[in-house]
């Protein structure tokens, strides 16, 4: 007999735009994770396509790609924010360990 594991969405991180639900935002953080910028690009705009299909009311708005685009900065903006953090630590700490060889005056 096979045992399933339930998954809650309460246990699960909150959904920064829960209109698009939890596989764009899986989609979005796949294609965050890719190393080729090409593949990422491939991927953005394949997300993107299906955030217009899943919102036809934006293709009433005048400029409804921006506003594609637009909702997927304010998704990724967490991640990329967590990530800029990481990279300003790792500088810090990069900083301090280089000043600290330079000889004293």
């Amino acid at each position: 007999m096979e045992v399933f594991k339930m998954e809650y969405n309460s246990s699960r991180p909150d959904l920064i735009i829960p209109e698009y639900g939890r596989n764009v935002h899986n989609m979005v953080a796949y294609a965050l994770e890719l190393a080729d910028r090409d593949e990422r690009n491939k991927a953005v705009s394949a997300i993107i396509s299906v955030m217009g299909q899943l919102s036809p009311h934006l293709r009433d708005v005048e400029d409804y790609k921006h506003k594609l685009w637009d909702h997927l900065h304010i998704i990724t903006t967490p991640t990329c924010a967590m990530l800029a953090i990481r990279k300003t630590c790792a500088r810090r700490t990069s900083r301090k360990t280089s000043k600290s060889s330079l000889p004293a005056i």
